[in-house]
């Protein structure tokens, strides 16, 4: 929880622990520019180093404009942690943070079970249209159908 300055004013255990913000800096109600800010040392966001700085500068940004746009984030461990701001009517903003990795899991299965189907089909398509064997097979059946039938 900010208030209007974007000072944080509340951070419950869980959000410590993710983030890896000490109890002693979260009670001091530091500003959320230096809570992102201290991911340098905490490599709390698997962000690449030479995209870090971007992404504070954009993470601070969409915090100040109120943006509710749900934000999906790599953690420094590898899950992707979905980040949502609410502006409060005081003008401070309640930010909510979700482990949606088994989300993002499935729907990366789903998608490569989607893809290699279009491409088990595609394949298929490669060797019925495009095959001159598969072509010239065709031909000599339906020939020797004709013949059959003329005997």
């Amino acid at each position: 929880m900010l208030d209007e300055f974007l000072n944080a004013q509340f951070m419950n255990k869980a959000v410590r622990k993710l983030w890896s913000v000490p109890d002693g800096q979260a009670d001091k109600k530091p500003p959320y520019a230096e809570l992102v800010s201290d991911s340098r040392r905490t490599g709390a966001y698997g962000v690449p180093k030479e995209q870090l700085d971007r992404f504070i500068e954009d993470r601070i940004a969409i915090v100040r404009a109120g943006d509710p746009s749900p934000m999906d984030m790599r953690h420094g461990d590898g899950r992707i942690i979905r980040s949502q701001c609410t502006v409060l009517p005081s003008g401070g903003r309640m930010l909510t943070y979700n482990d949606v990795n088994d989300l993002v899991a499935k729907a990366i299965a789903e998608a490569a079970v989607r893809m290699s189907g279009v491409g088990a089909l595609m394949r298929a398509a490669e060797r019925l249209f495009i095959s001159p064997s598969l072509l010239e097979g065709i031909a000599l059946e339906s020939t020797s159908v004709d013949n059959r039938g003329a005997e």
